[in-house]
């Protein structure tokens, strides 16, 4: 048995780690990782220069991965869970990208094309093209992410939710341009967004995305909970009219095999066609608790009348099966605009059944063709024009396009304010209170923030209208947030919590402040998380509470707390270390190689210690010779352990240097003896004390071969362990 000490103490190094994995003894530390197209540095991810040229198969819990502009292969998350602890890829942006070692303005002013699919296989993800925009928007530019298919057939989908025996939960997708070249066009084709419904997806949140284009299905959500699908814009989802007739099973929404606790609010949805745009059916299982409000439903004024419809079997919104029962249904306060007329005549709202508590009030039609009702527990205040009416209880007919502040303009905020609707705030179903998931269930805003009411006047549609006089004035401030805590979970991050304020109208979101001045603003959440700290560094936070009309709470009192130390890394620090990664041009893969120009040499793999090694062979010295090494991520202060095996033939004299590429600052320079020939083991204890000293390198001026393997560079203990005693003293 050959036992290498080099062996042996990886061994031992990995022993130690499993074990205080088992018993808890260590905490994770976050870090920031890069991904940049085309970079060409050392590929670990540690800067812009040394960026991953792709996204790592495996990712690490707890860390931020930052994607610049480019072009980039279809992803599968599918990491362990380790208990709530999310991994977050973000678009990198000129004034979000980490750190600026190595950064360019350029990286970050367009786009990362993430493939054709995305699929997510477990849980805690925050996947974010950093845009910044809160209405829906249909401009390609304002997302940071693009998942780009071209595909006519994909039922599985192209953005994916789990598959048979694995589970999506807790995952959050925001800034993503989701494009598919072809719609709508075979009764198979591709599904935008798809849950896999043998396993239970549950807390997934869309926000602020971009669909675009889908065949067969839009939106599948089976068998899913808790899921947020909100400010998005959604356009040609569905089956779309150029089919030629909607009888096939293509929704723009298909709930089916049971869900619950969906909530649709505040997204534009443009062209969206086929047996039904929000479909419900529950097979095999109930669903509960749908909320469809503040949306707009239109087709743009330059294709109409090629406007889309949704059959007489599925609607807008219903249970186009009849099948089990389907509860607490709320669909309120929202716009339509030019649905209905391709298939002669539409179903807005078809008959629904098995159900109770189905409620629909505050809506508004215009253009739209055979909005029979059916059978809800409640339904009225709604209002319509230019086409059909919506029946119910105190509709308001006869609007005109004027309505409006720009029909043909596709601009469907009010130009005038509607007759009172129903005030949804005292009705028994409402639910307004917060939410740990949702922020809450009901919401008295528009899409625009504008409290519906405010003026006394609660309007019917999906917008609140602003009169030019304005409304009595709200002068009151938020109550102060109270029990506000800050728990450092890491070097680099911070989370904040703490209990929701209250106002005489509505509390719209809250300011956080960090060392007195303003960090963020957050909406529909008690919590933040500040990253990209700075490892045992003390921050004070503050946070205060705003409403709609602009008054401000005074500050919570102070919480203050450190960050935790930073933690070195673990393992190898070297990569292609035992040079099995691969060799170019008989260089191996990750290694650097210097020379003055003047010295003669040849690279060559060859047989190693072990596998394979690099031979480096000097037929004539230079004026400086020639450097072979890397730059990994060393911290300040720390101790390192650097060993290897090398050989050499002859009296050339071969030197182990921790130094910069000019030599002027050097940790480490030490002449390792000539072998002859024979294998020998080195290893080097020291500490790095310069930053400035970047490079691990092997360099030589001698004329003579050198082989070298098996590098190992890991984080060491301080060597504080004493010489023995001297012995045998004698006195004579």
């Amino acid at each position: 048995m050959n036992c290498q000490p080099s062996k042996i103490k990886v061994f031992l190094f990995a022993g130690i780690l499993l074990a205080i994995f088992i018993f808890g003894a260590a905490s994770v530390e976050a870090a920031n990782w890069y991904v940049r197209q085309g970079a060409t540095g050392s590929n670990n991810g540690t800067d812009w220069t040394n960026a991953y040229t792709s996204l790592p198969p495996t990712l690490t819990r707890g860390d931020t991965y930052y994607i610049a502009d480019g072009s980039y292969s279809s992803y599968t998350f599918d990491d362990a869970e380790s208990g709530s602890t999310y991994i977050t890829i973000k678009k990198a942006t000129v004034a979000d990208h980490g750190t600026s070692t190595g950064w360019n303005d350029t990286y970050g002013d367009g786009q990362a094309v993430m493939g054709s699919i995305m699929r997510f296989y477990s849980g805690y993800y925050v996947l974010d093209g950093n845009g910044t925009h809160t209405v829906p928007s249909n401009n390609t530019n304002d997302y940071g992410f693009k998942i780009s298919s071209n595909t006519s057939s994909n039922i599985l989908g192209i953005v994916q939710f789990g598959a048979y025996g694995l589970k999506a939960q807790y995952i959050t997708m925001k800034y993503v341009h989701v494009y598919n070249t072809t719609n709508g066009n075979i009764h198979n084709g591709t599904t935008g967004v798809r849950f896999y419904g043998v396993e239970t997806q549950k807390y997934i949140k869309l926000t602020n995305n971009f669909f675009e284009n889908s065949g067969k299905d839009g939106f599948e959500i089976p068998s899913a909970n808790h899921v947020l699908i909100e400010r998005n814009y959604i356009k040609r989802y569905g089956m779309w009219h150029n089919q030629g007739t909607p009888d096939y099973h293509g929704q723009t929404v298909a709930i089916f095999y049971g869900g619950d606790d969906i909530i649709f609010r505040w997204n534009l949805w443009e062209a969206n066609e086929g047996q039904g745009l929000i479909q419900i059916a529950g097979i095999n299982n109930t669903s509960n608790n749908i909320r469809f409000y503040g949306n707009v439903v239109f087709e743009n004024y330059a294709q109409n009348p090629d406007s889309p419809g949704f059959n007489y079997s599925g609607g807008i919104f219903g249970n186009a099966w009849n099948n089990n029962a389907i509860n607490n249904v709320y669909l309120y306060n929202n716009t339509f605009v030019n649905i209905g007329g391709d298939y002669g005549g539409v179903t807005i709202f078809p008959n629904v059944g098995p159900y109770s508590n189905w409620y629909s009030h505050n809506n508004l039609f215009y253009n739209c063709e055979t909005t029979t009702k059916g059978a809800w527990t409640a339904y009225g205040y709604h209002a319509s024009g230019g086409g059909d009416t919506a029946g119910g209880t105190s509709e308001q007919t006869g609007l005109n396009s004027s309505i409006f502040q720009s029909y043909t303009g596709d601009n469907f905020r009010l130009a005038s304010g509607t007759t009172a609707g129903l005030t949804l705030t005292s009705q028994s179903w409402w639910s307004g209170g917060v939410d740990s998931f949702f922020g809450q269930l009901d919401y008295n805003t528009d899409m625009y923030g504008n409290i519906h009411g405010i003026d006394g006047v609660w309007d019917r549609g999906a917008y609140e209208y602003l009169a030019s006089n304005p409304p009595p004035s709200d002068t009151a401030s938020p109550s102060i947030p109270t029990n506000l805590t800050a728990q450092a979970i890491s070097s680099s991050q911070i989370n904040l919590s703490w209990i929701a304020s209250t106002d005489n109208v509505g509390v719209l979101g809250y300011r956080i402040f960090r060392d007195s001045s303003q960090l963020s603003t957050v909406t529909g959440q008690l919590s933040y998380s500040d990253t990209n700290l700075s490892p045992s560094t003390s921050y004070t936070y503050t946070v205060s509470a705003y409403d709609a009309a602009g008054n401000n709470s005074n500050q919570s009192s102070p919480v203050s707390t450190t960050t935790q130390s930073a933690s070195p890394p673990t393992g190898n620090l070297l990569l292609n270390p035992d040079f099995e990664g691969g060799f170019t041009s008989n260089l191996a893969n990750n290694w650097n190689i210097t020379t003055d120009g003047s010295i003669g040499y040849l690279l060559s793999q060859d047989t190693g210690y072990q596998g394979l090694s690099q031979k480096i062979n000097i037929s004539s010295p230079g004026s400086w010779g020639l450097f072979y090494y890397q730059t990994p991520s060393f911290q300040l202060n720390q101790f390192y352990d650097w060993s290897f095996w090398y050989k050499t033939l002859g009296t050339g004299s071969l030197r182990a240097q921790i130094t910069n590429a000019p030599q002027t600052q050097t940790i480490l320079s030490e002449s390792l003896p000539p072998t002859n020939n024979q294998w020998t083991y080195k290893t080097i204890n020291f500490q790095y004390t310069n930053s400035l000293a970047n490079q691990l390198r092997f360099s030589s001026n001698s004329t003579s071969p050198y082989w070298i393997d098996n590098i190992q560079l890991a984080v060491a203990s301080a060597d504080t362990t004493p010489p023995s005693a001297p012995s045998g003293l004698a006195v004579q």
